[in-house]
């Protein structure tokens, strides 16, 4: 079970409603090869008004599979929501992947995406390593929309580039216990100024 978070290269457009947002959140990420840390990449947004809402991958570097999970501070296996392969645009480069698309209704909370290569299971996503040599090894960028009227970006709402201050929680930095999840991600600088098991929450 891990707690995550991620919000480095989050691009946000947003409208003032009376009683919610319109957002379209665009968030820039990547994953590592096969087996690696960082081969699955994590996103986390809020939703402040029921609504339906549109996940969707766009990559010409790897076979995306996109789960959604909600986003209780303890991700495992019965926080998932919805996942995703083949039902976005398919790539640019022509290789005849596909890209990943999720529409779904959701109620106003705290959501998180997995991102990985094809095919990544439930528990891979939940535990943050994607082994996906079986069919290739693919890696590279990707970029994630997320819209829908109640959609928020955490970091806008606290006014500052990371979740109440620290490093914002990489969970692509150094492995999965040292400088990423459990390191200074969201255990070290992340999350509520030092850390979620450190001197923050």
């Amino acid at each position: 079970m891990k707690s995550i978070a991620r919000f480095v290269g989050l691009t946000i457009i947003a409208t003032a409603a009376s009683t919610s947002h319109a957002a379209l959140l665009d968030y820039s990420g990547s994953i590592a090869g096969s087996n690696q840390a960082g081969s699955v990449d994590y996103y986390s947004f809020d939703v402040d008004a029921s609504s339906s809402v549109r996940v969707e991958t766009f990559t010409d570097s790897f076979d995306s599979y996109l789960w959604l999970f909600n986003d209780d501070g303890n991700l495992d296996t019965l926080d998932a929501l919805a996942f995703d392969d083949d039902s976005g645009a398919e790539n640019s480069a022509g290789s005849g992947f596909s890209n990943s698309r999720v529409n779904v209704d959701l109620e106003p909370g705290s959501y998180i995406t997995a991102v990985g290569d094809f095919v990544l299971t439930l528990d891979e996503a939940v535990a943050g390593v994607n082994d996906s040599s079986s069919l290739g090894d693919f890696a590279g960028p990707y970029r994630l929309e997320v819209d829908g009227l109640g959609v928020v970006d955490p970091l806008a709402m606290n006014g500052s580039g990371t979740p109440n201050g620290g490093d914002g929680g990489n969970s692509n930095g150094g492995d999965m216990n040292g400088d990423g999840i459990n390191g200074d991600g969201m255990n070290g600088d992340g999350m509520n100024g030092d850390g979620m098991n450190g001197d923050g929450m």
